[in-house]
């Protein structure tokens, strides 16, 4: 059946006007509950019109392809938006499918049910017609917009996270997600990991043309910063500045981590140093210090497993590889205390007298005279 059968008025304007009719938009309108309604509908031969399947024209994917701005105002669909809000104000009486997306539930139903459709299902239709409506209101207005101080913004798919703010809210994520990240692995996310997230990049890019920094948050708030020559060396230091609340908290940096050298990190802060060791054997770089840093960390991991003797080959190492004012200080000092706890005495004083001979402007500088004074002793 033809809209032209129903109104007997010819489609017009290359078809711009064709369901803008009261014998349509009667059928759909009509409260069939309603006397004078009913009355109206008989006098004037207007059909019940129970059921309103919509498909709008693509206006969004029009503007997307960019196509002339005659070709999107010729997207901007009025009969389909007309059609979708009339069925959906009278949802009671009449059942809207304003989606594609829809057509399997509605089929299930009217199968299952013998063509009846509660209230509350109609209702459920209803809002998801709303909801089409609102956003493709919200796309025109956003593409005519170009000088009003006034914001509009709408999105139809809005992830579930795992909860809210608290484990027994719920909480939706609405953006493109995909588009700022890639989860690797692990459960979904909640709500407070997305204001974690949130600030940390707000910190995180404070620092973004500074050198390698690393910050550890938990609930928001910084509990460790630092910036330092490698992004493993901050991340160390960051940890340092609280350990125990850097426990399960969202660690970022301005720069890129490599694979070997986030292994280390994140079996290191798990207290599993001997995959911390594992990977950290693995690092490479063109860069000395780096090299450097990441050998340091292995004497570090074979330190908490009380391996002195492989503790202080490490931090050997560390320290004749790097010729870094930061970095080469305090792989001396760990030496010479590590020397220490094994008996070595000479070669303890032997680190502790080229930090002050070399690098005398050093924060670990002005800890060497009381360990000399400790190995003289």
């Amino acid at each position: 059946l033809k809209i032209e059968d129903i109104t007997d008025y010819p489609s017009i304007l290359g078809g711009r006007v064709k369901t803008l009719h009261p014998k349509i938009f009667g059928g759909i309108l009509n409260r069939r509950d309603n006397k004078n309604d009913i009355n109206e509908i008989k006098e004037y031969k207007i059909p019940n019109i129970d059921l309103v399947i919509v498909d709008l024209y693509p206006f969004e994917k029009t503007v997307e392809s960019g196509k002339s701005e005659i070709n999107v105002i010729e997207k901007i669909d009025i009969g389909g938006i007309s059609l979708i809000r009339a069925a959906a104000k009278n949802f009671k009486d009449v059942i809207c499918i304003s989606s594609k997306d829809d057509y399997s539930e509605f089929l299930d139903i009217l199968s299952e049910n013998s063509g009846e459709f509660s209230e509350n299902t109609r209702r459920k239709f209803a809002v998801k017609a709303f909801n089409i409506s609102s956003h493709y209101d919200t796309a025109i207005f956003n593409y005519f917009n170009k000088e009003t101080n006034t914001y509009k913004s709408s999105f139809q798919d809005g992830r579930a996270l795992r909860y809210g703010e608290n484990p027994h809210q719920k909480g939706t994520y609405f953006g493109d997600f995909n588009s700022l990240f890639d989860q690797i692995h692990g459960k979904e996310l909640s709500y407070n990991n997305f204001l974690d997230i949130d600030s940390a990049v707000n910190l995180i890019s404070e620092f973004k043309n500074d050198l390698p920094t690393f910050a550890i948050l938990k609930h928001n708030n910084a509990c460790g910063l630092s910036t330092r020559k490698s992004v493993l060396e901050a991340y160390k230091d960051a940890l340092a500045g609280d350990p125990v609340s850097a426990f399960g908290g969202v660690l970022i940096s301005n720069k890129t981590i490599d694979f070997s050298s986030s292994a280390g990190m994140a079996y290191f802060n798990l207290n599993d140093f001997q995959n911390s060791i594992e990977y950290l054997k693995n690092f490479n770089s063109d860069d000395e210090i780096l090299k450097a840093l990441a050998v340091g960390v292995i004497g570090d991991s074979f330190a908490e497993l009380n391996q002195l003797d492989d503790a202080l080959d490490a931090y050997r190492r560390a320290a004749n590889s790097s010729s870094n004012k930061f970095s080469s200080p305090k792989f001396l000092l760990k030496a010479g205390n590590t020397a220490t706890l094994l008996g070595k005495k000479s070669e303890a004083l032997k680190h502790y007298n080229r930090i002050k001979n070399d690098y005398p402007k050093s924060s670990q500088s002005n800890l060497i005279d009381i360990q000399i004074g400790k190995n003289i002793l």
